[in-house]
């Protein structure tokens, strides 16, 4: 790693080893990674999913709330996780019960 931490380097840029992620958050994360871009999802359902979202929901629930086919509303909610607008614990493998939380409302 010395050699990469040293290219690094001569960008300027940092450069530190991470080991021992927890398993079940990395592959949260990787599986989310397929919703970073909004163009996988139909953007005009976003505040009906961020309302349905208000006061921690499992997504199964926000699913119904919404009022859209399940297989439309799933994957904003996936989007609106990777990108931040929703809270989950990513230490639990995600489903239809992972509750999701407004991220205004997991800081406060």
């Amino acid at each position: 790693m010395e050699w990469t931490r040293a290219v690094a380097g001569l960008r300027g840029w940092g450069f530190e080893e991470w080991y021992g992620a927890d398993p079940v958050l990395l592959a949260n994360v990787s599986f989310l990674a397929g919703y970073r871009r909004s163009s996988v999802i139909d953007g005009r359902l976003v505040p009906a999913v961020l309302a349905a979202a208000g006061g921690g929901r499992p997504v199964a629930e926000i699913e119904r709330r919404v009022g859209a086919p399940a297989v439309l509303v799933r994957p904003v909610v996936l989007h609106l996780l990777w990108s931040g607008a929703l809270v989950t614990d990513l230490e639990q493998p995600l489903g239809s019960l992972s509750v999701m939380h407004l991220r205004e409302e997991a800081a406060a």
